[in-house]
């Protein structure tokens, strides 16, 4: 995940992944950004084929968007 987040080659990433590598990262998010305690795991509900958005708000900053949305919409980003 660091590697491709710190990739400036493309403004969008998009990451295909399992639903418990995908709570990892949004744990990992909210453990850089979000101040979450180090130690803490947790559970995220996503339901198959939803999809989470992260997106950079500064320079090596990050924000969680959206959580276990549907991709009809995405047209409204």
């Amino acid at each position: 995940m660091s590697e491709i987040i710190s990739d400036k080659s493309e403004s969008l990433k998009i990451i295909s992944a399992h639903r418990s590598s995908i709570t990892y990262m949004l744990l990992e998010f909210a453990k850089r950004y979000y101040k979450y305690p180090q130690n803490m795991s947790g559970h995220v509900l996503l339901d198959l084929g939803k999809i989470s958005l992260v997106e950079t708000v500064a320079e090596n900053k990050w924000k969680i968007t959206r959580v276990n949305f549907d991709s009809s919409e995405l047209k409204t980003l």
